[in-house]
């Protein structure tokens, strides 16, 4: 290629960027967003912060703010922290997308987004298919993270790998700008820059190449603002000389025994170090870290694919203790860490493999859950050059986030417990709202999932316009007369019963989980109100609105609705814990309703005793036990009188413990 050509392709390289950047700039603002009241781990290496809200605006984070300084109506969505923790956007730093079918490939790029990776880094694949994958995921053609990757040099001898081969179709092995065979006839500056004008953001050194070849090419490199990673060892040239050359980033923790082993040229054995003559704790690797550390060297693991797709070599167990190990010595010696996996995905995983990564340099290397998660935000983005913008949540980023459901600075695994995924300030992940049974008329389908223990659910108030699929029932199937007034006054006394249930109902459930630890098991309840039936129940929920109407013959006070509400919730919270139950089984002779009300009985006496209301608590005991039905009487008397309310509680608890 001519060096006018070289200048052409990095000329068209940059207007396609500019071009995006003009179609971004015109395109409609996002919506804002703020995250309100939610722990943050900003990525930093700091230490969870609690109370923070997190204000989005045209796709980047403009305020981190303690949470009483935000104002929702800054925001066109909210979205209720509590109980969530933010993290950055995962990045997994060494993945190889191309190869594969385009259906295969958007499928992994959608899990990958959905399971928190917003950003990936291709270590080497075919440049143009990478190039339209990261523009179609600039736009947001397709569901996929931020698409970032190289340009891959090597020595001649390479070029006859199938990979490579490949992925240079259209060009002769070793020729493609993305691909190229160094020679020593190769003009350095021009071939270079058909690398950045590919879009590339760092070189990869890869096999075949000597010291005096390696120094030449990262110093061009780095004159040109490339970053450059290289494999731990790329034959002849050792770990040391990549190091000493100022490489950026060494991948495979494995390799760097090869530090310790007189030079060769057999790249195909990269991987059968030699782990026993060259131990983690010797002096030569030692040394080789500390030189890491101090010329800002970071080293990329990549724990999960040698344990996952362990070579027949008869070395794997022994490669797999050695790069922990290693990796281990790394961190406590001051070398900077970046996750990354050669290999997004897994067949039969719904979650990208980074989360197993992270787990790995936990468990196996000895992170702190912290210091791993840093490995997959802040040090993954700095090595990438993109420092300034991903890796962390501090005010000027792009807004990318993943909100869990559990501290991962407490369990490296809570980084799997996704709720939502946010990506350039737009939600692409969220919860799945499971709907309980409903008599509304509504036909949702319920989700898989159920609520976590300690998530409140949200409750709607239904009453549709011309009576609910119940009362409509009842008119025509059951030939029961419903009062067309009582209808109408129910339509319009829903709104004020959904105010009253948001206003008190979260104060009753919240202890109630809080205490006990269980999940709800959905995510969402439909209340269903009618004037048809005598009386309320639980599945589906329905509710007797008649003591609320304006016109009722006994009219209930307006904190009754709650409190009913809330009795027929606890039905469905504590049905799948009686299974079992050693206090079901003392009063199996009781009548069904006595039976299936004592714990309930008891949490409604535990919450009110909790929120300090003995008045309430007085008017519901007048109520059970001079109520018509002796069956709740006989409940209510077992829970206060006989056995205590605190037996039927520590039973429910015990669930949660795995007590029984």
């Amino acid at each position: 290629m001519s060096r006018m050509k070289s200048r052409l392709l990095c000329v068209m390289a940059a207007a396609t960027v500019a071009a995006l950047s003009v179609g971004l700039a015109g395109r409609a603002a996002r919506p804002s967003l703020l995250v309100s009241d939610v722990t943050l781990v900003d990525g930093t290496g700091a230490l969870p912060r609690s109370g923070v809200s997190l204000l989005i605006r045209d796709g980047r984070l403009v305020s981190v703010a303690p949470a009483g300084e935000a104002r929702p109506a800054d925001a066109a969505r909210v979205i209720d922290g509590r109980g969530l923790f933010a993290i950055p956007g995962l990045i997994d730093a060494h993945v190889h997308l191309t190869g594969g079918s385009r259906a295969d490939e958007l499928a992994s790029l959608r899990t990958a987004l959905r399971g928190g990776v917003t950003a990936v880094w291709d270590l080497a694949g075919d440049a143009r298919n990478l190039g339209e994958l990261s523009r179609e995921a600039l736009v947001g053609d397709i569901e996929s993270p931020a698409i970032y990757y190289v340009a891959l040099m090597s020595g001649p001898e390479f070029f006859t790998d199938p990979r490579v081969v490949e992925a240079s179709a259209g060009y002769r092995p070793g020729d493609a700008p993305w691909a190229r065979a160094l020679t020593p006839d190769l003009d350095l500056v021009q071939t270079v820059a058909e690398a950045r004008g590919t879009g590339a953001i760092a070189l990869k050194l890869y096999a075949a190449l000597d010291a005096p070849t390696v120094r030449r090419v990262i110093a061009e490199a780095h004159r040109q603002r490339l970053r450059v990673v290289a494999h731990g060892t790329v034959f002849p040239a050792k770990p040391g000389d990549l190091v000493d050359a100022g490489a950026d980033m060494l991948a495979h923790a494995a390799y760097l025994a090869w530090e310790g082993s007189p030079p060769s040229t057999e790249f195909p054995k990269r991987a059968q170090g030699d782990f026993a003559g060259v131990p983690p704790d010797s002096p030569v690797i030692d040394r080789l870290l500390g030189a890491m550390r101090d010329r800002h060297v970071a080293l990329n693991p990549t724990l999960w694919v040698f344990a996952d797709h362990p070579a027949a070599d008869g070395l794997a167990d022994r490669r797999i203790r050695w790069g922990a190990e290693v990796t281990r010595r790394a961190y406590r010696a001051g070398v900077t860490i970046v996750a990354g996996t050669d290999g997004m995905t897994t067949t039969g995983d719904p979650l990208p493999t980074l989360h197993r990564e992270l787990e790995l340099l936990v468990t196996s290397a000895g992170l702190p859950p912290l210091a791993a998660l840093s490995a997959a935000t802040h040090n993954a983005a700095e090595v990438m050059g993109l420092g300034a913008e991903r890796g962390t949540l501090l005010p000027g980023g792009i807004a990318d986030l993943v909100l869990l459901g559990a501290n991962p600075v407490d369990d490296i695994r809570n980084t799997r417990a996704i709720r939502y995924v946010i990506k350039g300030g737009a939600v692409v992940r969220e919860p799945e709202v499971q709907r309980s049974p409903s008599w509304s008329g509504d036909t949702a389908t319920p989700s898989p999932s159920p609520a976590l223990p300690g998530q409140l659910p949200v409750v709607d108030v239904l009453y549709p316009p011309g009576g609910s699929l119940l009362d409509r029932w009842c008119k025509t199937d059951l030939k029961i007369p419903v009062d067309e007034r009582a209808l109408q006054a129910a339509v319009q006394q829903r709104p004020d019963l959904q105010k009253q249930w948001d206003a008190e109902g979260p104060s009753y459930l919240r202890p109630a989980f809080a205490e006990i630890g269980l999940g709800f098991p959905y995510r969402e309840v439909q209340a269903t109100l009618t004037v048809c039936l005598p009386a309320s129940m639980s599945i589906p929920l329905i509710v007797d609105v008649r003591p609320f109407l304006p016109n009722a013959t006994k009219p209930a006070p307006a904190w009754e609705f709650p409190e009913i509400l809330f009795h027929e919730m606890m039905h469905v919270y504590v049905s799948p814990a009686l299974q079992g139950s050693a206090l079901m089984k003392k009063y199996r002779d009781e009548p069904a309703t006595t039976k299936y009300h004592l714990h309930v009985m008891a949490i409604e006496t535990m919450v009110l005793l909790k929120l300090n209301r003995p008045d309430r608590l007085a008017i519901i005991d007048r109520e059970y036990r001079g109520g018509p039905d002796p069956a709740y009487k006989r409940a209510w008397e077992i829970v206060n009188d006989i056995e205590g309310y605190k037996v039927f509680i520590d039973e429910l608890k015990a669930v949660r413990k795995g007590g029984r």
